[in-house]
């Protein structure tokens, strides 16, 4: 996850590294990313400016409260978490479900 952040990346053993300096973005990422070429060191430096307020809103994260850029889309997505196909998907979809808990859980 990216979010708008401005922050300076350091690297305290190397100055010249030309991925840091005055950044207005950031990431933290399941795995490697591109600028930390396999290099966990990189990757710590990378997110140690992560915002924690922005990690307890991930946690928090609740998909069935989602919005969707097609209000049709959000309805397919819910009832194929449940289970439901075909026409099916078309149904209002449930307010609440363990099948959501369970992969709000996951996230």
């Amino acid at each position: 996850m990216y979010v708008a952040h401005d922050h300076v990346r350091v690297d305290q053993y190397n100055a010249e590294n030309k991925h840091c300096g005055p950044k207005n973005a950031i990431g933290i990422t399941s795995g490697y990313a591109a600028t930390d070429y396999g290099v966990a060191y990189y990757k710590t430096i990378r997110e140690k400016a992560f915002p924690p307020s922005v990690c307890s809103r991930m946690m928090q994260i609740s998909l069935e409260q989602a919005d969707a850029s097609i209000p049709s889309d959000k309805v397919h997505i819910l009832n194929s978490i449940i289970g439901k196909t075909g026409h099916d998907l078309e149904d209002e979809p449930l307010p609440r479900s363990p099948m959501y808990d369970d992969l709000n859980r996951c996230l």
